[in-house]
């Protein structure tokens, strides 16, 4: 907004409009106070109303100790009051920022208030660069030492503003498996560049979430802003993957593990997305007006060529471009003048019903036919897990017991690779 045209707060009606809340004029002020309190009211859990005391002195989580133990499903805080662990996956970019910076004033708030945090933090950074493409870039760092740079500033605002710096892991991609040169070999007897990057976005869930369940922790956050949600949505479901929307975008039980998943999902953290309210370019705005001088730690990746896709009347995509680069086109085109398309797609899948033990319920389903499933009579549909993603096979699809299983979307992403490659994932 030109200086020439600055208007009036329309929510506080005194300071002078610099920006705009959708397309209602807001001063600074206004406009942060907004961002936070749509993030905020997503961390209901954290509260320090919901502590309990433990009943007992515990150690504090980051103490010494000569016998290292695993990190307990509640962490606790140096008053003894059990807190739950949060691991919060960090991209290194600005939405990613910009739930650091909340989280952690969020966390400082509550210390200053009450005199003790409502939750533990732990950051998981996941360095899968060389498995990204060139317009849709996995992390925004492009070479080793700019990578260096941003992973040492976020490790500096850490250390200044929670744990002395700890509950930080920086993971290669490659870990994922035991032999680091494992994946380079699965990736490259994918059949196209949609399936590759596919399988990319898998296993780097797979490495998060399996680190969720070494630290014991109860949930994890996911930066993710109305605009990627909305990108994933139709993204995932171009893929096949529109059975799995409710448990990988919603706010819900996470049910794939770190390796073969299982039926049961009630020890599995939850995922989070705090950002689900908020568009990208709201969230960039956010880092410029911010006084506490945010910055991301590394550029924002050149989408350039992504935007280029829906520019004029015809698109411009050629088979090298993947689903996920022509849904960034399209959103990335609307967002700003068409905000409600987005937000109705993020609505819409956060309405998709999720699964309870292991039948399908909801949806349309009568009550009684979800009764008669559990019984194992005609009329309902169990529920198995797909080997590689955790998602939803049916029992008409699944084979016998003991054998692996693949879902939909899986069994998409897998068509056209060379042999071996279902054994090797």
């Amino acid at each position: 907004m030109s200086p020439s045209t600055l208007q009036t707060c329309k929510r506080c009606n005194e300071a002078p409009a610099t920006t705009n809340i959708r397309t209602e004029p807001a001063c600074p002020a206004c406009f942060l106070s907004y961002i936070t309190h749509k993030i905020y009211k997503h961390l209901e859990p954290f509260r320090t109303r919901n502590l309990k005391s433990s009943g007992t002195t515990h150690k504090p989580r980051n103490a010494q100790s000569s016998t290292p133990t695993p990190a307990p499903a509640i962490s606790t805080s140096d008053d003894g009051r059990s807190v739950p662990f949060v691991l919060l996956a960090h991209s290194l970019g600005p939405c990613s920022t910009v739930m650091v910076d909340t989280l952690l004033n969020w966390r400082r708030s509550q210390i200053e208030r009450a005199g003790r945090p409502g939750f533990d933090v732990g950051i998981v950074v996941v360095d899968d660069r060389k498995y990204g493409t060139d317009t849709l870039p996995t992390t925004g760092a492009s070479n080793a030492e700019e990578w260096e740079k941003c992973i040492d500033a976020v490790r500096e605002k850490w250390s200044a503003d929670c744990n002395d710096g700890k509950n930080i892991w920086v993971l290669p991609l490659d870990s994922v498996y035991e032999d680091p040169a494992h994946l380079k070999q699965v990736v490259e007897k994918m059949s196209n560049a949609t399936s590759r990057l596919d399988l990319v976005n898998l296993l780097r869930d797979r490495l998060i979430d399996r680190l969720a369940d070494q630290q014991k922790a109860s949930f994890i956050i996911y930066g993710d802003s109305t605009t990627l949600l909305a990108e994933k949505t139709l993204g995932l479901t171009a893929k096949g993957r529109g059975a799995a929307l409710p448990s990988l975008l919603g706010d819900s039980i996470n049910s794939a593990t770190s390796s073969k998943p299982t039926t049961s999902t009630s020890s599995k953290p939850r995922k989070l997305y705090p950002l689900r309210d908020l568009l990208r370019h709201e969230l960039h705005n956010y880092i410029a007006l911010s006084p506490n001088g945010l910055a991301p730690p590394t550029s924002l990746p050149d989408r350039g060529k992504a935007k280029e896709l829906f520019k004029g009347s015809t698109a411009t995509a050629t088979k090298n471009d993947t689903i996920d680069e022509l849904m960034r086109g399209y959103f990335e085109t609307v967002e700003e003048q068409f905000p409600s398309i987005l937000s109705n797609v993020v609505r819409t899948a956060g309405r998709l019903h999720t699964f309870e033990g292991g039948f399908l319920k909801g949806a349309g389903k009568e009550e009684d036919e979800f009764e008669r499933s559990k019984k194992g009579e005609s009329g309902g549909r169990r529920r198995t897990f797909c080997t590689a993603c955790g998602g939803d096979v049916w029992a008409d699809e699944a084979k016998e017991d003991g054998e692996d299983r693949w879902c939909y979307g899986c069994e998409r992403m897998l068509l056209g690779a060379e042999d071996g490659v279902r054994q090797a994932i």
